[in-house]
């Protein structure tokens, strides 16, 4: 069967039925059953069925449209590969023992952690509310990294085996609203022009910006996504050097 390698805890989400969709810079042709691999596991948890691939303009992303997935009742695991690896063969049987479907409660409770995931990785965040930054290599190693000027130097020197970037944000607590002083706003506010967006360059990473107004902007320094107010939503994605 083909496998495809993704992240925790992404992939428990796929075979649990919580994730249908995968967002991917690249399409596919392949359609029908595969393996779900749990990077960094060794093993095969389960398998979804691949029925479609559409390109989201908004997110900038393609869309593998799974369904039917399953998680395997034992995992089953394959031969350790070396090099760039997304897909891979492996012997998974035809019919393999499937768990139970999760209750409905743990279903729902399930999707609001993927929800929150997704949403704290699209917005934007402050140098204080940053925890970590991770590079997701293809061969299915997550590499962490306390500082992004680390994050950045390593992903320079190995940008061929990195698949990708990201950034693990700090857990906010929530302001109890009785305790907000209450700010008069005037009819229209001032609204100050934002500074020329970067230009592109030949390597680091390029942030997809969704502005608050509907539109959407790249750039190619956080420093200039920080400073900017009108930032709904922002996805990293690295700069391939051309040929």
């Amino acid at each position: 069967m083909k496998c495809l390698f993704v992240r925790a805890p992404f992939a428990g989400w796929i075979v649990d039925g919580v994730k249908t969709i995968e967002y991917r810079t690249k399409p596919t042709n392949i359609r029908g059953r595969i393996g779900i691999i749990q990077s960094r596991s060794g093993t095969v948890i389960g398998s979804a069925e691949i029925t479609g691939c559409e390109w989201n303009e908004e997110l900038e992303h393609y869309e593998w449209k799974l369904a039917n997935a399953c998680r395997f009742a034992t995992p089953v695991p394959f031969p350790p590969k070396n090099g760039a690896v997304v897909w891979i063969d492996a012997d998974v049987p035809d019919k393999p023992a499937t768990a139970p479907k999760l209750a409905a409660a743990e279903l729902r409770k399930q999707k609001k952690e993927y929800e929150k995931a997704i949403d704290e990785f699209l917005h934007p965040v402050a140098d204080e509310d940053i925890e970590r930054f991770w590079l997701i290599m293809k061969d299915g190693r997550e590499l962490p990294f306390d500082t992004e000027d680390e994050w950045r130097a390593y992903y320079k020197a190995h940008r061929k085996e990195v698949a990708d970037a990201q950034v693990e944000v700090r857990e906010k607590k929530k302001e109890c609203e009785a305790t907000k002083p209450k700010v008069s706003q005037p009819k229209e506010p001032l609204r100050k022009k934002p500074a020329a967006p970067s230009k592109p360059k030949k390597s680091g990473f390029a942030y997809h910006c969704e502005l608050k107004d509907g539109s959407s902007i790249t750039l190619y320094d956080i420093a200039e996504v920080r400073a900017r107010k009108d930032v709904a939503n922002c996805r990293i994605e690295p700069i391939k050097r051309g040929k």
